[in-house]
């Protein structure tokens, strides 16, 4: 019996020490990930776009999707947001839009603010520009991303928002929204693209151009090679149709055009290269 005690005691105290040891790397290990940011880092999935009246009209509107609050020195927040094809006419596009803010010790910073058309084009981008606008002074501010709908019927648009550094008090909205503008609020600090990275698509257009130019140079090349070929006579008796310069067999060197031109007088001379136009004028080009 006593044997059978200290077989449960010892147990229970095992139980005890490996629930503290996992408990104590559980806490060391959510210490590890806050002071690194990985818990501040968050993905989120829905779709996006206008779900208002004149849902036919949305064409070059703009909406409101995110408001970010930015009140630390030295703060930064990062956002991304990937926007995934629709339908066909109606948003067919692959996009990403990515929004960079900080502070300085005291004011904010120009944000970085990128854009790339990944590919697709029927029927216009789902997406055609991004204003972000700044509200409030110095660290203490309130940024709103603003996009504008490149198509008609521009809602439920597919999304994914990658957020750094994002706190309670941000606001960041993957729902539709029913407030349509023809342009941003005008009486605040806006921001537009910084960097348009170029998607498949344009690379694909430049590649194309690059090509019709080489094209179009090799062909001047082959009608200019042919051209001189043309005015080049080697070895040809026949002068009487030509145009150019020929080098006629064994006797001498012909310059022409038409019926008129210069030609080498003979007796040849090694010495010198004698030249008359057909009604005895002519020049003479003498060895040194």
């Amino acid at each position: 019996m006593l044997n059978l005690q200290k077989l449960l005691v010892s147990l229970a105290f095992f139980i005890i020490m490996h629930c503290l040891s996992r408990t104590l790397n559980r806490n060391n290990t959510e210490e590890k990930e806050e002071e690194e940011g990985f818990s501040l880092y968050e993905v989120r999935r829905g779709n996006i776009g206008y779900n208002g009246e004149d849902i036919d009209q949305t064409a070059n509107q703009w909406i409101k999707v995110a408001s970010i609050n930015m009140k630390k020195p030295n703060g930064h927040k990062a956002l991304t947001l990937e926007l995934y094809p629709k339908r066909l006419a109606h948003g067919s596009t692959r996009q990403s839009i990515s929004v960079v803010l900080r502070n300085s010790d005291k004011d904010a910073v120009n944000p970085l603010i990128y854009y790339n058309n990944k590919y697709g084009s029927e029927g216009g981008v789902s997406i055609s520009d991004i204003n972000v606008l700044r509200r409030g002074t110095g660290i203490d501010n309130l940024w709103d991303i603003w996009l504008k709908m490149g198509v008609s019927h521009a809602e439920e648009f597919p999304c994914t928002w990658h957020l750094e550094n994002i706190e309670e008090t941000d606001m960041v909205m993957i729902e539709n929204s029913k407030n349509m503008l023809s342009a941003p609020p005008v009486d605040l600090p806006k921001f537009g693209i910084t960097k348009n990275v170029l998607g498949s698509g344009d690379l694909e257009n430049k590649i194309t151009d690059l090509q019709n130019k080489i094209n179009h140079l090799q062909s001047q090349i082959t009608g200019n090679h042919n051209n001189l070929q043309h005015q080049i006579h080697v070895g040809t008796n026949n002068f009487n149709a030509l145009n150019g310069v020929a080098i006629r067999n064994g006797s001498g060197i012909y310059i022409r055009h038409g019926g008129r031109g210069l030609y080498d007088r003979t007796p040849h001379d090694w010495n010198q290269a004698k030249f008359y136009n057909g009604w005895g004028n002519g020049f003479t080009i003498y060895k040194r």
